[in-house]
């Protein structure tokens, strides 16, 4: 995910405060699912959130609420399952 890119099509999305948060939080929620050690975690989160998702994705998932809660829920389901465990995350070359 190139993040200045994410950045600079933030600035043109127009979003509400609330709308940026949900934006924030998606993009690190997203962040977090592609380095979980293990590969069903990311092929079920690509069901909500869309694969090689853009700015303009995420935007659109943060402008739907009740979107956005299911995508919450559907993370903290995934964390639990995938991340929470010895060696659940994956960054760089590290597993933790």
């Amino acid at each position: 995910m190139n993040y200045i890119a994410l950045q600079k099509a933030q600035e043109e999305l127009n979003l509400t405060p609330a709308e940026k948060e949900r934006y924030d939080t998606l993009t690190a929620m997203h962040h977090l699912v592609m380095c979980m050690n293990d590969e069903t975690a990311y092929m079920t989160w690509i069901w909500s959130v869309p694969d090689e998702a853009s700015a303009y994705d995420l935007a659109d998932i943060a402008k739907e609420k009740d979107e956005f809660d299911g995508v919450v829920r559907l993370f903290k389901k995934l964390w639990k399952k995938y991340a929470a465990s010895d060696s659940g995350l994956c960054i760089g070359r590290t597993t933790y």
